[in-house]
């Protein structure tokens, strides 16, 4: 089995925790300030402000506590890959990852004013776009988490005061949104196409087009629908697959590899921080998968017999035994973050220092091909549709020319209806995105809940429609009056 205990960052310099607690807070509107220092004090060199950044995302990813998503599983386990999830949520259901976000939403806007008063000394008006497009960027991101989570929340920006000052009712999804592109597009402007080698994993021109591309296929779904975002989606995707910059890891086999953590494909990723060795990842198992994160059993008969499955999926362990003759839990398990893709090193000392990705080049050519499709108005696949889902299948099944005889695995064309095309892209997001935390975003926004081939009966669903929305945090409603509970939930 296999264990996580890791400091996931988002630059890979370390940061004292002491410092996050600046702007940042518990319960987002009931908190007192933890530190001497003021805002005002701290924020005045560009170090200080990329620190800050830093520590915005450290939370959200950390071992045997539920405020981050290394840990966040427990939550996920809602969509239908992650075995044992229902329907039955609990008051408070992911009340630590809310915390996480805006606490890490709060510190990038004390970054975002302190550039914008002036209070950053000693820096040209280029590094200035460039760490306020960092703040903004890493601010974007945990609003589109959190907007698709619980659906429209408070907007908190540089705007306004803190949330304990002046506490603010829920904004629509639709303005949230707003927020969040506009973040990005700022973002997409100033960031640089790539970093130096020392400062690698920090956001990047095209980490922004393609969470850009991200959010707007989701405004262009359920719960806005606004369809006319499918072709703001294709043009943003564009930008990244055209830039030169990012492509696919050429072997389906090899995405995943120790060696390739900033490869091409990797857009940007949590990672770790082997500056505290008590932080690194503990690996240990029986069947060569990811021992806390078991898989319904529907994946594996679903998926079709490919390469990718393989590299992606443990079936079959060691022993050569399938998962329905283990001892324990009989189901198949994720093989993504495990063997082969640790070193030997780390596999003999029981700990890696693995990235989690949060956006790939693979991530955006599927979101190409759904945003073209949807966008063109012939009753078929576009082309050019066909042409960026078929890079992600050829990897698949093996490289160029190789032909998969499974239908499932088929080679689109243009003989495909749109609707078809459609289920495809969102089969093949299921199959290349698994264990990503893709598949639930992927649920709420296409509306498949109440799809019995995504929760099959047997699995004891019966499906409610509030089950799209999580239930905002019984704290914050207390404390903030103005608050109003999701449908569905006391």
């Amino acid at each position: 089995m296999k264990k996580i205990k890791t400091y996931f960052n988002v630059y890979i310099a370390a940061f004292a925790l002491g410092l996050i607690v600046l702007s940042g807070c518990a319960d987002f509107l009931d908190e007192t300030p933890k530190s001497s220092i003021a805002p005002q004090s701290f924020y005045t060199t560009i170090p200080q402000c990329e620190s800050a950044i830093s520590g915005a995302m450290a939370r959200l990813w950390g071992e045997w506590n539920d405020q981050s998503y290394g840990y966040g599983w427990i939550y996920f386990k809602r969509d239908d890959q992650l075995a044992g999830g229902n329907d039955n949520i609990p008051a408070d259901f992911g009340s630590s990852l809310w915390q996480s976000h805006w606490a890490a939403i709060l510190n990038c806007n004390e970054v975002i004013k302190a550039v914008n008063r002036g209070s950053v000394k000693g820096a040209s008006a280029t590094d200035l776009d460039v760490v306020l497009a960092q703040a903004k960027f890493v601010r974007a991101w945990n609003y589109f988490q959190v907007v698709r989570l619980w659906g429209g929340v408070p907007i908190y920006n540089e705007l306004n005061e803190s949330a304990a000052l002046n506490p603010l009712p829920r904004a629509t999804v639709a303005e949230v949104y707003a927020q969040i592109v506009s973040d990005l597009s700022f973002a997409a402007e100033k960031l640089p196409p790539s970093w130096s080698t020392d400062k690698r994993g920090r956001p990047t021109q095209g980490a922004a087009n393609g969470l850009l591309a991200k959010a707007y296929v989701a405004m262009a779904t359920n719960p806005m629908n606004a369809t006319e975002n499918y072709a703001k989606a294709k043009d943003a995707a564009n930008k990244v697959i055209t830039g030169g910059v990012w492509n696919l890891t050429p072997k389906i086999e090899d995405v995943f590899l120790r060696a390739n953590e900033y490869s091409q494909e990797m857009i940007w990723s949590f990672h770790s921080n082997s500056a505290d060795p008590g932080t690194s990842v503990q690996i240990w198992n029986t069947n060569k998968g990811w021992g806390d994160n078991a898989a319904e059993a529907t994946l594996d008969t679903i998926w079709p017999a490919q390469p990718r499955k393989t590299a992606y999926l443990t079936t079959v362990n060691t022993d050569g035994q399938n998962y329905r003759q283990w001892s324990g839990t009989q189901a198949p398990y994720c093989q993504k973050f495990v063997q082969p893709n640790v070193t030997q090193a780390e596999w003999d000392a029981y700990q890696s220092q693995a990235n989690f990705p949060i956006i790939r080049f693979a991530d955006v050519l599927l979101i190409y091909a759904e945003a073209s499709n949807m966008a063109s108005t012939g009753a078929n696949a576009s082309q050019d549709a066909c042409d960026a889902i078929n890079r992600i299948i050829d990897r698949a099944n093996g490289g160029d020319g190789i032909i998969n005889p499974d239908t499932r695995a088929s080679r689109a064309t243009t003989a495909w209806t749109k609707a078809d095309f459609d289920k495809r892209v969102i089969q093949e997001r299921n199959f290349e995105l698994c264990f990503e935390y893709d598949r639930w975003f992927d649920i709420i926004r296409k509306h498949l809940l109440q799809d019995p081939a995504v929760k099959p009966p047997y699995l004891g669903y019966s499906y409610k429609e509030s089950d799209y929305l999580w239930p905002l945090p019984k704290l914050d409603i207390q404390n903030n009056p103005l608050l109003v509970q999701n449908p569905g939930y006391k």
